[in-house]
């Protein structure tokens, strides 16, 4: 059963506030979550790394932090190649989040968006096949319970304006990389 709305926006205002108390709710969520043990993702799995997120500013903010010279770079390269780009032309872009590092581990995973926590495929196969597109995103099984879990946690931020990552990012206070193309 999926908590309600109303539990997650008092339980962001008790922890201190979004994002890092959405962080918490997801992951607690997700560590609860009935269908956990058919998850087929694992750290150096990066298929889903490659698809366009959407993310809000105060996501984008806790980002900032940490990201450093080289991916500041990749920031704006990917902004500048997303822009405009439909879900699927991203998709087919193959657009590397900017996040990865060199081992294709994520380097924020502690404070990834509420789209990547909740983006738990039970396929590896159908994951590579959307990557390799031969697939569209419809098909990948993801844990729905899940999915909707998290995204009463986003809902219960009540922060409008998901934005594409890389593009939110540059928008960030203190990123460095400039305006976001437009």
């Amino acid at each position: 059963m999926s908590p309600s709305f109303a539990s997650i926006r008092f339980a962001q205002e008790e922890e201190g506030g979004a994002p890092a108390s959405a962080f918490r709710r997801a992951d607690a969520l997700a560590a609860d979550a009935p269908g956990r043990g058919a998850w087929a993702c694992a750290p150096g799995c990066t298929f889903c790394c490659h698809l366009k997120v959407l993310v809000a500013p105060s996501e984008a903010a806790a980002l900032v932090p940490l990201l450093g010279e080289a991916q500041r770079a990749r920031v704006a390269a990917n902004a500048r190649r997303a822009a405009g780009l439909s879900a699927a032309e991203y998709r087919r872009a193959r657009i590397r989040c900017a996040l990865l590092d060199d081992e294709d581990r994520c380097a924020a995973y502690d404070v990834r968006p509420l789209k990547c926590r909740a983006h738990t495929s039970t396929s590896r196969d159908t994951c590579e096949r959307v990557y390799r597109d031969e697939a569209t995103t419809d098909a990948v099984p993801l844990d729905g319970w899940l999915v909707s879990a998290v995204a009463a946690v986003r809902a219960g931020m009540a922060e409008p304006g998901d934005e594409e990552l890389h593009a939110a990012l540059q928008r960030a206070p203190d990123c460095g990389t400039g305006a976001a193309p437009s």
